[in-house]
């Protein structure tokens, strides 16, 4: 993988640099938040982790700045861990969020699914295809092992929704604007997501009282989990993940 890493701390950054090269990874780093868009543009990497906390320009920042124009994945990495800054990460374009300390190897593997996540989906053609279920967005065509779905319209608009952020929690609040409009008050918004994804899990999962496709991220959202994701994920459960250290 090609890694930027983003952290002011520099005894920290080069342990964890000096790690992920040798495990073979490609890696670029700077201790300025200021200097991270312009090393994005330049390099390309297919992952970024970015420390919370800059002294220049702070992690949310530099989020909403390169989802701009990037769909890099972004892993936070910090020591603060409260739930009210975990969610302002995600929503402000975070892929995911670790707090300090944390298990080398549980970040590389972190990096790794986020990455698998993003190409998963072909970005051009917004099409997604794991042998078991398709999404073509554009040409608006779902079907499941095959055999076409019939979605509504609003149904339709949440799984567009949901894929086109894969891997990452939308908000309630965001599928409310894109989906059902401003005008309706929160709590019936919510209600109303509820029973369409009720719906969808119904029509695309294997087990909708088990959904592994659109997961609820508690006072969250919901996010959509590739099977090539969770699948490889769960096979890691089972095998177990040999820690190598800490920091």
């Amino acid at each position: 993988m090609r890694i930027l890493l983003v952290d002011d701390d520099t005894g920290f950054l080069q342990e964890l640099a000096r790690y992920l090269e040798h495990q073979g990874h490609q890696v670029a780093c700077t201790e300025e938040g200021s200097k991270t868009l312009a090393l994005i543009s330049r390099l390309h990497p297919e992952v970024v982790v970015l420390d919370m906390l800059l002294p220049d320009v702070d992690g949310i920042e530099v989020c909403c700045g390169l989802r701009i124009f990037s769909d890099v994945p972004v892993l936070i990495l910090s020591g603060v861990g409260s739930e009210q800054v975990v969610i302002d990460a995600l929503e402000a374009g975070a892929d995911d969020y670790m707090t300090k300390p944390f298990h080398l190897r549980d970040l590389e593997v972190r990096l790794q699914a986020l990455v698998r996540r993003v190409q998963g989906i072909s970005r051009a053609g917004m099409v997604y295809d794991d042998g078991y279920l398709h999404i073509d967005i554009e040409n608006r065509v779902i079907t499941r092992e095959g055999q076409p779905l019939a979605l509504t319209s609003r149904e339709w608009s949440v799984l567009t929704c949901l894929v086109r952020h894969a891997g990452r929690p939308v908000s309630f609040e965001q599928l409310a604007r894109e989906v059902i409009g401003n005008d309706v008050e929160m709590d019936r918004c919510k209600a109303h997501l509820a029973v369409i994804v009720h719906s969808l899990r119904t029509a695309l999962e294997e087990n909708p009282s088990a959904p592994m496709y659109i997961n609820t991220r508690m006072r969250m959202g919901y996010q959509f989990v590739e099977r090539t994701a969770w699948v490889e994920e769960e096979r890691d459960r089972m095998m177990g993940v040999k820690d190598t250290g800490t920091i």
